[in-house]
């Protein structure tokens, strides 16, 4: 019989070690299209910092002020207008400057001077008609030989009763002519009169719009600068539209780099890298009888 003895177990120990690096450069194949250089396909590529450098030593980074006018001229229309303001505010209005005279000579008198009815009315009480006297002269002489053949017939011819109807009858044919005759020179001054004063009348209200029709050369000049106006937007619509090309053509190869920069210069992550290693140690055991 035999026996022995052993080691149910052994024992062995191990250690190590890890590192990691870590790398923020561009990922590989993007490169080139930063730099310039040849592509995964093998093609020659533009990188954007160097003709980021191309551009800012041409002077391209920043354009050029458009050389142009960048106001539009005014239109015939505008400048046409403003002249007609001018003038009007400049020379005033022959029918404004009427109708102020008219109603100027209104209001001092001067109008009331010129109403010739109303003058033949002053005439005609300062003064006599010349021609009445010797019609009235006529006509006394047939009513008296009418009258005086009268009491001729009847004997009467010098008597008290004669001359008292002489006296009648020229007294009555002196009041009744002259009496009609101013009633007509009268009557006649009165139309003359009225129809003057008709006619001022009419000139007082046709002064009332006159302001208005005076007015009518800046009614037509604005609405000519409102056309005017129009013309100018429009034209200065082309120069601007031709200001933001000459600025889009300025800005044309800035905008296509960064265009480019924007599809190749995201951000697609650096490099990693890791490494780890391990080292161990081993034990021995055994027995056995």
């Amino acid at each position: 019989m035999g026996g022995g003895g052993g080691l149910f177990g052994g024992g062995g120990g191990g250690g190590g070690e890890s590192e990691s690096t870590s790398s923020s450069a561009p990922w590989s194949p993007q490169i080139p299209y930063l730099i310039g250089g040849t592509n995964t396909q093998g093609d020659e590529v533009p990188g954007v910092f160097p003709e980021a450098a191309r551009l800012y030593q041409s002077g391209k980074l920043a354009g050029e002020y458009y050389p142009g006018e960048t106001v539009a001229p005014e239109s015939a229309y505008t400048q046409e207008a403003r002249s007609m303001i001018y003038d009007r505010a400049k020379n005033g209005s022959d029918v404004i400057d009427q109708a102020t005279a008219g109603m100027t000579g209104v209001v001092n008198g001067q109008a009331l001077k010129q109403n010739t009815g109303l003058n033949l009315l002053n005439q005609y009480a300062q003064s006599s008609n010349p021609y009445i006297g010797a019609l009235y002269e006529d006509a006394s002489q047939e009513a008296l030989s009418a009258l005086n053949a009268n009491f001729s017939k009847a004997g009467r011819y010098g008597s008290g009763a004669h001359e008292a109807a002489a006296g009648d009858v020229a007294e009555n044919l002196a009041n009744q002519m002259y009496s009609n005759a101013y009633n007509q020179a009268v009557g006649a001054a009165g139309t003359a009169a009225g129809a003057y004063n008709q006619g001022i009348s009419n000139q007082i209200a046709a002064a009332n719009p006159a302001q208005s029709l005076g007015n009518q050369a800046y009614t037509d000049a604005g609405w000519l600068a409102q056309a005017g106006a129009s013309l100018d937007d429009y034209n200065q619509s082309k120069v601007d539209a031709a200001v933001d090309r000459w600025n889009y053509n300025q800005q044309r190869d800035m905008l296509a780099l960064q265009n480019y920069l924007n599809l190749v210069g995201g951000s697609y992550g650096g490099q990693a890298e890791s490494r780890t290693e391990t080292e161990a140690d081993g034990g021995k055991g055994g027995g056995g009888k």
